[in-house]
């Protein structure tokens, strides 16, 4: 199965949270500590989950959105999701189809889950639950934030992730992934990821990575731990020759 097929086939299966805490405002070592990491002997992948961001773009609606990655268990592949579930009272289905960032940027989005609470009148309470890839390097390079344009059929609307909460899920990842090529240090199943500052790479090692491809310097990049968004934004700067 195609990693992507895959990622969003896992994910839709991966219920959101629900945490009653809204990590909007918390630090990147909260929201990496919050940090969870999904695993089961009976799935070719893991999938690691950053605590929700709640929003409240319009009057009526409400929405639950959470930084996710899909690791395959066979050859190590990563990709990241913004993953949002969208509560909201109308007279009709928004049908949330699309996801666009600045740029502007389409991104791959497939809707995972849409239900029914209660209808009242000529309303009804939906639900919808939309997930969209974000290639790591808009990750590293979200030193402002994150936003993302998510269209549907009854108008546009904006989820916006802060700063912090970007920086504390990739510590976080950077954390669980420097854990887990370890052999003799695998982290467990239920292994909560904490941010654990590191030295930054030596300059004396620049000629060992220039003979790299671009892929495996960026897959060495999301496996290196504790980064802050200035040293991920200057290895990803050298690694794209910018």
């Amino acid at each position: 199965m195609n990693i992507r097929a895959m990622f969003f086939t896992v994910l839709a299966a991966v219920l959101l949270s629900g945490c009653a805490t809204d990590y909007r405002n918390k630090t990147p070592t909260e929201v990496a500590q919050a940090t969870r990491v999904h695993e089961s002997e009976y799935s070719e992948s893991r999938i690691y989950l950053a605590p929700p961001v709640t929003g409240n773009p319009v009057m009526g609606m409400t929405y639950e959105a959470q930084l996710a990655a899909i690791q395959s268990k066979k050859d190590g592949s990563i990709t990241h999701a913004l993953r949002v579930k969208w509560s909201y009272l109308s007279h009709a289905w928004m049908f949330f189809s699309n996801a666009t960032m600045p740029g502007p940027i389409p991104l791959e989005t497939v809707s995972t889950n849409r239900e029914v609470y209660s209808c009242r009148s000529s309303r009804c309470s939906y639900y919808e639950s939309t997930s969209a890839v974000v290639p790591l390097e808009i990750l590293a390079n979200a030193s402002a934030g994150l936003k993302v344009r998510f269209s549907s059929q009854q108008g546009a609307v904006m989820v916006e992730l802060p700063a912090s909460y970007v920086l504390g899920y990739l510590q976080a990842m950077s954390t669980a992934l420097g854990g887990a090529v370890t052999p003799t240090a695998a982290a467990p199943a239920s292994r909560i990821p904490k941010w654990e500052a590191v030295p930054t790479r030596p300059a004396g090692q620049a000629g060992e990575v220039a003979n790299k491809s671009k892929e495996q310097q960026l897959q060495e990049l999301q496996s290196t731990q504790g980064l802050s968004y200035e040293e991920y934004q200057r290895r990803y700067q050298l690694i794209m020759g910018q």
